[in-house]
């Protein structure tokens, strides 16, 4: 990876955090975060064990809620059709695109790991501390978020390696810009 000066690095991070999925984050940090703070160290190279923490009886419940709006469409008999949980659910679907452009951006050399490694962080936590958002994340084939989530220390995925880093040129990056948001 091209060594890259700390302004172009911000202007890098801040164009993929701006993007259409940007309200997305946002509204499902808001609707599908924990309602108690998750009681991890802020520590750099800790790992944070999604699998593993103890949840409050808040949390509980509302993990419990979630198992219901974030189920697998195609494991279940009844059809997702209440219209609140199908916003729900497109709201996240929408959100994890910035993880999986953060993933992207690491395995193509557009971004150093370290540069995505607090954001990444924050936002894989708020969005998928529960199991259910998990198996969301799992049973609709978002590859590049449980890579991200290995990459940056976060466990509770099954994941069997992490894709290196490789450097490519910007033109080719756009490319899978344009890709996924067209099929956003």
């Amino acid at each position: 990876m091209t060594v890259l000066s700390d302004g172009e690095m911000k202007a890098r991070l801040s164009a993929l955090r701006r993007g259409p999925w940007a309200s997305s984050v946002a509204k499902s940090r808001q609707e599908l975060g924990p309602v108690d703070s998750i009681p991890f160290l802020p520590g750099r190279t800790r790992s944070i064990a999604l699998d593993r923490h103890v949840q409050s009886r808040a949390n509980k419940r509302k993990s419990i809620r979630l198992e219901r709006v974030l189920r697998p469409h195609f494991e279940y008999e009844t059809a997702v059709d209440d219209e609140m949980e199908m916003k729900t659910r497109n709201t996240l679907d929408q959100a994890l695109a910035l993880p999986q452009l953060y993933e992207l951006a690491v395995q193509s050399g557009y971004l150093p790991e370290s540069s995505v490694r607090r954001p990444a962080r924050s936002i894989l936590k708020d969005l998928l501390w529960s199991a259910p958002a998990r198996r969301f994340a799992s049973a609709y084939d978002y590859i590049a978020v449980p890579m991200l989530a290995a990459r940056v220390g976060i466990s509770g995925f099954r994941l069997n390696r992490i894709p290196a880093a490789v450097c490519i040129s910007q033109d080719s990056l756009r490319t899978y810009v344009a890709f996924i948001l067209t099929n956003i």
